[in-house]
């Protein structure tokens, strides 16, 4: 039987929600945006995953959550998934992957515990990757995890799912550690849709937008990093106001067909998500040029806010 993970805060799977893994839009944590989180599905009355648990601990967090529903999966056989376990593979990554965006713009002090590697880059080569979260803990040799919580599965795309069973979870807020999903809870098995025609024409028009903003940076002497990537976020901001103005019809064809499959998303997140998709694929068609730029200088916290 093949292993099954769950994702919780949703029951639908879709390609159209879905976003590319994106570095971090500021210069002091390690976490990415985008991708498909997820945690192995235990099953058991009490041992719904190891996130789900986390969640019942972590109140803050799951107050802003969804913990009624939930997606389980599997994965094909031909899945390129990268288990990360030990401080060794941090290192070989980061040197086969350099994060440049860490190396330029990280505003603390790049040390042996907080090197880190370009998940970007990493989602050209992998399916996804698994950080065994309780061993690089027990190592304390790298920090970069210290956020994710609980050992993960984080997919850079969707088509490596073999399929999936809707779910839903009998949450008990008095005593939310009985919580369970009872068998017949469980639909029968999906596969992931393709996008729409509306959805790949409006991808067309961000990546064409997106290099048409740009081009007029070509030959620009970028001072260091944070200009670089302060310009850059400025022009996606103009890009998805743009793509607001002139796309309405195709959003509204979008989300009435998201209505459908029961996904309840805002036209502002659709655009946004389409737009980042293609500041993914920018960013690592750059990189040469990134490597060229000189440190940041900024030294304190900075957002690099998008939406």
């Amino acid at each position: 039987m093949n292993k099954e993970y769950i994702m919780i805060g949703t029951n639908v799977i879709s390609k159209e929600i879905f976003r590319n893994i994106l570095r971090p839009l500021d210069n002091y944590s390690f976490i990415p945006n985008g991708g498909f989180w997820s945690s192995e599905y235990i099953g058991n009355e009490r041992h719904i995953s190891p996130w789900f648990n986390y969640l019942l601990y972590a109140t803050e967090i799951a107050v802003h959550k969804n913990l009624e529903d939930a997606v389980i999966f599997t994965l094909k056989d031909n899945a390129k998934i990268l288990t990360i376990t030990t401080y060794e593979q941090v290192l070989e990554l980061s040197k086969k992957y350099p994060s440049y965006h860490h190396i330029l713009g990280y505003n603390g002090e790049i040390t042996n515990k907080t090197i880190s590697f370009d998940f970007e880059k990493l989602s050209k080569y992998y399916d996804g990757i698994y950080v065994d979260y309780k061993k690089l803990s027990n190592e304390n040799k790298t920090t970069i995890f210290k956020d994710w919580s609980v050992n993960t599965l984080l997919l850079f795309n969707l088509n490596c799912i073999k399929e999936y069973r809707q779910a839903k979870i009998t949450y008990i807020q008095d005593e939310p550690y009985y919580s369970y999903i009872d068998t017949k809870d469980i639909s029968s098995p999906l596969t992931v849709p393709n996008t729409t025609p509306e959805y790949r024409a409006l991808s067309s028009i961000a990546s064409a937008l997106i290099q048409k903003y740009m081009n007029k940076y070509q030959n620009y002497k970028f001072q260091d990093y944070d200009e670089y990537l302060t310009t850059l976020i400025n022009e996606v901001k103009l890009i998805i106001k743009d793509i607001t103005n002139k796309s309405d019809e195709l959003v509204t064809r979008i989300l009435q067909n998201l209505q459908s499959q029961n996904i309840t998303v805002d036209k502002n997140t659709i655009i946004s998500n389409i737009v980042k998709d293609y500041l993914t694929t920018y960013l690592i068609q750059d990189e040469e040029r990134i490597k060229s730029l000189p440190k940041s200088k900024v030294k304190k916290i900075k957002w690099y806010t998008i939406d």
